[in-house]
């Protein structure tokens, strides 16, 4: 579009509203319902447009024109200096029959359209019955080609619905769908109060909504739209209460938030990845349907750098991303000093405390596997456990081996009946 007119007021809000889709609307969307025809299939965007031809249509403006007239006029340059690349559907309801709901009329399906073509149609079109924005907003989701990966509904009216529908609930199923769908609302002579009775539709798709009282500001109100930018797709934000470091190797119970169930993944993955192999770092968050586990207990990867935790929805996919940087760890015994010979001693340490690794005493020289006196595992022992020391005096240290006894990952060396 070239036009660079300013619409009157303009609201674009977004939300993250879910509700069951309807059998209707999911079937419409799921089968790409209209006859939109094989060159639209293949476009990966598109708009509908819903024309207001109610009789309400006919009520004057200031300058004694009625909204229709203007509306046709309007329209017309519009359809003239749009984008006719984009695929483009109308919609136009209550000009056939009076008091008849299901007055809904697809003027021209989803495709690359003739400007003057559409606005003969649009021409012939004379208000007198009812306003069914619900069901239109249904009937315009079904024109969308199942190729859009993203969509616009322009809805022009200048009442609110008259047919015992809800557009609100419309635009939440819409929102649902988890499509790219915006649905903006021009509401053309109506009140502010009148506005905010439809700012549901906009608010659940993302969609702007705009109350032009005039046929200028109708123009810009239409020429805002068509150059409206897609919003960026919401990042899911963390949900974690980690903090954004760990060490490796350690273990964490992880507390998170967001509709997550006992089937869901939770863990580290590499940066940008929404899957991982199933470990001690990444799996399935466990406990019951009704009560999943929470805090759920993930392990630091061994290696440092840059990782995400991620919370993975099996019905939705992710729904919450954290940066968080994997450091080296901080781990050691606390010094020892000199202890009586076979004596019980009190170690205390700080270690990852994984399965199969083990708290050892040995000599300083023994090859790492030794072990001369008493051990234990590592496991659960909250950072403190207690040996029996040899009752041979001299020199010993006590180590913290890894799961198949093979490195030592930290020791410290202490006395038996020796000064230390």
């Amino acid at each position: 579009m070239n036009r660079t007119r300013t619409p009157s007021r303009a609201i674009a809000t977004q939300s993250l509203a879910r509700h069951p889709l309807s059998p209707c609307l999911g079937f419409a969307l799921a089968l790409g319902l209209g006859a939109s025809g094989a060159l639209a299939q293949t476009e990966d965007s598109a708009s509908v447009l819903i024309v207001d031809a109610s009789g309400s249509m006919w009520g004057q403006l200031e300058d004694g024109r009625s909204k229709i007239e203007i509306a046709r006029e309007v329209l017309t340059e519009f359809f003239s200096t749009r984008d006719a690349s984009e695929p483009l559907g109308v919609i136009a309801y209550g000009h056939r029959r009076r008091g008849d709901c299901a007055d809904i009329e697809l003027i021209a399906p989803v495709a690359r359209q003739q400007a003057g073509s559409l606005a003969s149609r649009l021409s012939k079109i004379s208000p007198r019955g009812t306003t069914p924005i619900a069901a239109s907003l249904q009937l315009a989701a079904a024109q969308i080609p199942r190729s859009a990966e993203r969509a616009d509904i322009i809805l022009v009216t200048d009442s609110l619905e008259t047919c015992e529908a809800d557009p609100c609930a419309v635009a939440a199923e819409l929102a649902a769908t988890g499509l790219a769908i915006r649905a903006h609302v021009v509401g053309f002579g109506l009140t502010e109060q009148q506005a905010n009775a439809l700012a549901c539709v906009t608010e659940q798709t993302g969609g702007l909504l705009l109350r032009p009282q005039s046929g200028a500001e109708l123009a810009a109100a239409l020429d805002s739209i068509a150059s409206a930018e897609p919003a960026a797709p919401a990042v899911p934000q963390a949900a974690f209460d980690i903090g954004d470091k760990a060490e490796a190797g350690f273990s964490y119970p992880i507390r998170w938030t967001g509709e997550a169930n006992h089937v869901d993944r939770l863990g580290f993955v590499a940066p940008g990845a929404d899957r991982a192999a199933a470990s001690s770092s990444f799996g399935v968050i466990g406990g019951t349907d009704a009560a999943p586990r929470n805090p759920a207990t993930r392990t630091a990867p061994a290696t440092p750098g840059r990782y995400d935790l991620l919370l993975v929805s099996s019905r939705v996919g992710v729904i919450a991303r954290q940066a968080i940087d994997v450091v080296e760890p901080s781990m050691g015994f606390e010094a020892i000093g000199s202890v009586e010979p076979g004596s019980r001693v009190l170690f205390t340490f700080r270690g990852p405390e994984r399965v199969g690794e083990r708290i050892v005493i040995a000599r300083p020289d023994d090859p790492a596997a030794t072990r001369v006196f008493e051990w234990s595992y590592a496991l659960h022992k909250n950072g403190r456990t207690r040996l029996a020391v040899p009752a041979e005096p001299g020199e010993y240290e006590v180590r913290y081996l890894n799961s198949r006894s093979t490195e030592i990952l930290f020791a410290r060396r202490f006395g038996i009946g020796v000064p230390y």
